[in-house]
């Protein structure tokens, strides 16, 4: 299933944009330049361009639901 990273808020997407980590470089948050946003195994996915070198870039997007209770 394909979903759709412009429908998440742009503060989200500045975020998963700027923590990355890319392989070809070694190297934690150089940025990417995304491309889509999918599911794999019930696992969801960003993918882009390291900003940098220019290779593939991919993260999991990981989402945790935080009841009030949890906040005590």
């Amino acid at each position: 299933m394909n979903c759709k990273y412009s429908d998440r808020p742009e503060m989200e997407r500045e975020w998963l944009e700027e923590n990355t980590w890319c392989d070809d470089c070694g190297k934690p948050d150089l940025g990417m330049n995304p491309g889509r946003e999918y599911e794999e195994n019930g696992r969801t996915f960003v993918e882009g361009v390291c900003k940098v070198c220019g290779c593939t870039v991919r993260s999991e997007i990981i989402t945790k639901i935080i009841r009030p209770e949890d906040l005590v």
